[in-house]
């Protein structure tokens, strides 16, 4: 592993038939940096790296962007191939959907796997291994990679045309601020005095309460309909008081900035 990537790390497994290397989560977009690694770990093997977005990219409306951030994953994956050079690659940790309501729309943009092999059998070198759960390989065996793209595209249609398996439920305005009670009162125990000061703020619109919340390290203000100030960010109610009961402060007080991602 290294520290030298500011986001998330890699990690090499040197074995007798060769090194595998994981670069899943770690952000490695600059040939600088793909150089860096391969200089630092010597001949790849097999290289394990994601091939799609799996956060959060752009409102319902925002298709375009969600198609940019789907083909810079895909460039991205395939200059690392590229600069690394290993003699296998299994695309992975991009087999998702999202299955809220909220977020549902987000599947309309993803990378696809069999989208992935065309293109690594096309502009690289490398042969591509797809795995479906359960499968086993064996570093050097040949494989046939159809069975296992068939089986991936057949239970993403099929979930797909199922809609999200979650639905926001109801929740009131007194369970929100009922919430938010609660998360500040944790927050004032991790924090310094003098941390309460930084100039920190959340600005969370809740569409169907009509009611905005703005959150500073200090504390919080909700009020009817969108604020003068105008919010960054719109969630349900339900998903609002999850936020507020469950995020985590455990740590270092610059944890707490994490609110601001709400």
């Amino acid at each position: 592993m290294t520290d030298s990537i500011a986001d998330d790390s890699w990690i090499a497994y040197r074995t007798p038939a060769g090194t595998v290397l994981n670069l899943n989560d770690c952000v490695v977009e600059d040939a600088r940096t793909m150089k860096f690694i391969r200089r630092a770990v010597g001949d790849v093997k097999v290289l394990l790296t994601q091939f799609s977005y799996a956060n959060w990219v752009g409102n319902p409306e925002d298709v375009e962007v969600r198609k940019n951030a789907a083909q810079i994953r895909l460039d991205t994956f395939i200059a690392q191939v590229r600069q690394i050079e290993p003699r296998y690659v299994i695309p992975f940790a991009s087999f998702i959907y999202f299955a809220h309501e909220e977020n549902w729309y987000m599947n309309d943009s993803m990378n696809t796997v069999d989208r992935v092999v065309a293109r690594i059998e096309r502009e690289t070198k490398a042969v591509p291994v797809v795995l479906y759960p359960g499968d086993a390989w064996r570093m050097g065996d040949e494989r046939a990679n159809a069975p296992a793209i068939v089986r991936y595209t057949r239970d993403l249609r099929d979930r797909l045309a199922e809609g999200p398996v979650y639905a926001s439920q109801p929740s009131t305005k007194e369970a929100i601020e009922s919430a938010l009670s609660t998360f500040y009162a944790r927050l004032r125990k991790k924090l310094s005095p003098a941390f309460r000061l930084y100039p920190l703020d959340s600005n969370v619109y809740l569409p169907d309460l009509d009611m905005s919340i703005r959150m500073s390290l200090r504390g919080y203000g909700a009020t009817p309909g969108r604020n003068a100030g105008g919010a960054r960010t719109a969630i349900s109610r339900r998903t609002a008081r999850t936020c507020f009961l469950r995020l985590k402060l455990h740590g270092a007080e610059t944890r707490c900035t994490s609110m601001a991602a709400l």
